[in-house]
């Protein structure tokens, strides 16, 4: 239903390759997002153009050989998420779904109040390399620590972590 009001709204072909942006992570090849969009190559990087002037998309590599990324930290991009996702889900949002899909409601996931990019993951059932495995779904720049319990109780006690500081999510 979003998408069809956006596209009455919208160039179709301009929604189309939004909607294949939103899903990539790091850097890709513009001939990649005109594939899985279904616009052609040309009208892709006429739209990808426009995206570049604004600072939602930026090129990195010389001559043949170009990359684009999706400059998540830009505020353009972040209420262009608002207008085309319905609901963007925070890295600890994300991870404490995919935890949760492994584990039960044991894990729990709590981000720095001051900085979302710390996430703590405190469980004794998660391993070091399903958080890996999530943390390629998400911003691999924020930074994500597990704990097993007893471990972060023992951190709260010596003073290392600051619970009043955190957000559980």
């Amino acid at each position: 239903m979003r998408e069809e009001v956006l596209e009455k709204v919208f160039d179709i072909k301009t929604v189309r390759v939004i909607y294949a942006l939103m899903t990539k992570r790091g850097r890709f090849y513009l001939r990649d997002l005109s594939r899985e969009s279904g616009v052609s190559l040309a009208t892709t990087y006429r739209i990808i153009q426009k995206l570049k002037k604004i600072d939602i998309v930026f090129k990195e590599g010389k001559e043949k050989i170009e990359f684009y990324e999706l400059n998540r930290n830009s505020e353009l991009f972040k209420v262009l998420c608002k207008i085309f996702k319905e609901e963007q889900k925070s890295s600890a949002e994300i991870i404490k779904g995919r935890l949760h899909e492994l584990h039960g409601l044991e894990p729990r996931v709590y981000v720095d109040k001051n900085n979302n990019d710390k996430i703590i993951v405190v469980s004794s059932l998660t391993e070091k390399k399903e958080i890996k495995a999530i943390q390629g779904e998400v911003d691999e720049s924020e930074k994500v620590v597990l704990f097993s319990n007893s471990q972060f109780i023992e951190m709260k006690n010596a003073g290392f972590v600051n619970s009043k500081k955190l957000n559980e999510i």
